[in-house]
């Protein structure tokens, strides 16, 4: 058993956060919105999504994201993982462990969170109470915390 905990976007401090200096894609990596053709070329990001997704036709239509490339291949990616009404849960995952802690984490989820803005859509964030990690990266992007529930998995 553990607690996942919940964050809720604070606007105010998201845009703060816009307005620091932020890091910067070296120049071999490249930053592109998350297309079928995409998840049709990457399987590592195809099994990342289906995780989450019945299928990538219903990502396509009820999902968004971006993924930071390096030499064609997806290193890093930030998606809607759950969608319910205009709220989309943001979901950061990082394929190549050599390049944690150098600020992708929060590119992707700025130009993520960015997109939702645009359409209108709310964004939340979750994720296991246990994960510093990533609670460190929902505060540094302008979530707060909200509330935490009990969380049971089950092996099937």
């Amino acid at each position: 058993m553990d607690y996942c905990v919940y964050f809720e976007l604070n606007t105010v401090r998201f845009n703060k956060c816009l307005k620091q200096p932020f890091h910067i894609l070296d120049e071999d990596l490249t930053m592109i919105k998350i297309t079928k053709e995409l998840i049709n070329s990457d399987v590592d990001l195809e099994e990342e999504l289906t995780e989450y997704w019945p299928s990538l036709e219903s990502f396509d239509q009820f999902g968004l994201g971006y993924a930071i490339l390096k030499n064609e291949k997806v290193i890093s990616a930030c998606y809607s993982c759950c969608v319910n009404g205009d709220r989309h849960e943001i979901y950061i995952a990082t394929f190549d462990q050599n390049v944690r802690n150098r600020g992708l984490a929060t590119i992707l989820g700025q130009q993520y969170i960015k997109e939702c803005l645009e359409k209108g859509f709310g964004v939340y964030w979750t994720t296991d109470e246990s994960n510093e990690a990533s609670k460190r990266v929902a505060e540094k992007i302008g979530f707060d915390y909200s509330h935490r529930v009990t969380s049971i998995e089950f092996a099937f």
